[in-house]
């Protein structure tokens, strides 16, 4: 007989029983923001650019994997907007359950930084996923492949301003729940003044 994939409060029980079991070795990743950029300038250059990606783009890092040459217009690809702004227009594969042509994310490229990279990966210059040990060599321990991923959400609304519901798009959510289950900090106090 096939059992039922676990859900829920019965799924995290079970998580949360593994990383005890494990001590906390399948942490999440602390964040990673471009300010960490500096420190890391000591890896390869296809290394650095693949973290630069990972910062700049929120990517998941199978996703960053897939910002090469090759892949222009079967994974991402790039377009432009009335006021000649670049959108990376990326495929995500994971989404199994919504219809294809609602998996592509958009992502405006607003920075400096990712007009760059889009630039370099479109004129071939490649990426390689770094090893954690060398990230961690260089930013200290817990500091993991998602922790560009884990810095974007904030430093794009603290440091640009960008409102929480486009960053959750941008990231490719379904919805802000998820993005606020994941990425919002848990210690954050938010409030208008009255």
């Amino acid at each position: 007989l096939s059992v039922e994939k676990p859900r829920g409060d019965v799924a995290r029980r079970i998580t949360d029983e593994n990383l005890e079991e494990r001590d906390g070795a399948q942490s999440e990743s602390l964040p990673i923001y471009p300010s960490h950029l500096d420190e890391l300038e000591s890896l390869p250059d296809e290394q650095l650019r693949w973290m630069r990606l990972s910062v700049y783009f929120g990517l998941r890092p199978h996703e960053v994997d897939q910002m090469i040459a090759a892949n222009h217009t079967k994974t991402w690809t790039v377009y432009k907007v009335k006021d000649k702004t670049q959108i990376l227009s990326f495929y995500q594969s994971k989404l199994v359950r919504i219809s294809r042509e609602r998996r592509w994310k958009r992502i405006p490229c607003i920075l400096p930084e990712q007009v760059a990279l889009i630039h370099e990966i479109k004129h071939g210059l490649k990426i390689k996923r770094p090893t954690v040990k060398a990230i961690e060599s260089r930013l200290g321990e817990g500091h993991r492949l998602y922790g560009g991923r884990k810095g974007f959400e904030k430093y794009m609304r603290t440091d640009y301003g960008q409102r929480f519901e486009n960053i959750s798009r941008w990231l490719g959510h379904s919805d802000i729940r998820r993005t606020e289950q994941n990425y919002r900090e848990i210690e954050a106090v938010e409030f208008d003044k009255i």
